[in-house]
C-alpha cells in the first residue's frame, strides 16, 4: 500500500526545491539545471524569491521530501517512520560534512564512479560545495518535520 498523501507532500517539496534552483541559483553551478537552456533560469532576470531561506531550503526539503516519499511505501508505524527519517538525516549530514574542510569524503569515492552518468558528478558536489552549519540545521529540521508530518498523515484512508 502506498500512502498517496505522504507521496504527494514529498513530491510537492521536491518541486519547491527545484524552484529554488531554477529561480535563485545560477544554472552553471547546478548539475541538472546546467543542462537546461539558460532562458529557463530566473537567476539573472528576476528578484531572489526565496532570499535568506533559499540558501538552506534545499537541505531542509531534501530531508523532508525523501523521508515522506520513502515512508509512504512502508506500513504506518512510528518506529519505521523514525528509522527512515534518521537515515535521511544521516545521509544529509554526511553529504554536508563531506563539503567541509579537507574534503575527506572524496577519498572514499571509487574512481569507477566517475564513469557512471549523474553519479560521476558526486565528486564535484563535494569539491565545489561549501560546508554550512545552517544546512546541517536544515537537514535536522527537515527530518524532524518529516517525522511529525508522517505521524499526522499515517492514516490508512490515504493508502491506495
Amino acid at each position: 500500500m502506498v500512502n498517496r498523501l505522504q507521496t504527494s507532500i514529498g513530491v510537492l517539496g521536491l518541486l519547491i526545491g527545484a524552484a529554488v534552483y531554477v529561480i535563485d541559483r545560477p544554472s552553471d553551478r547546478t548539475y541538472l539545471f546546467n543542462l537546461l537552456p539558460i532562458w529557463l533560469s530566473g537567476y539573472s532576470t528576476g528578484p531572489r524569491l526565496f532570499t535568506i531561506v533559499g540558501g538552506s531550503l534545499p537541505s531542509f526539503i531534501h530531508a523532508l521530501s525523501f523521508s515522506m516519499i520513502t515512508s509512504s511505501l512502508y506500513p504506518t508505524k512510528a518506529l519505521i517512520y523514525a528509522l527512515i527519517c534518521l537515515r535521511w538525516l544521516f545521509i544529509g549530514v554526511i553529504f554536508e560534512l563531506g563539503q567541509g574542510p579537507g574534503k575527506w569524503i572524496i577519498q572514499l569515492i571509487p574512481d569507477s564512479m566517475n564513469k557512471i552518468p549523474c553519479i560521476g558528478s558526486i565528486q564535484d558536489y563535494f569539491l565545489l560545495g561549501t560546508f554550512d552549519v545552517l544546512d546541517l540545521l536544515a537537514v535536522f529540521l527537515g527530518s524532524s518535520t518529516g517525522f511529525l508530518l508522517l505521524l499526522l498523515t499515517g492514516d490508512r484512508r490515504y493508502e491506495e
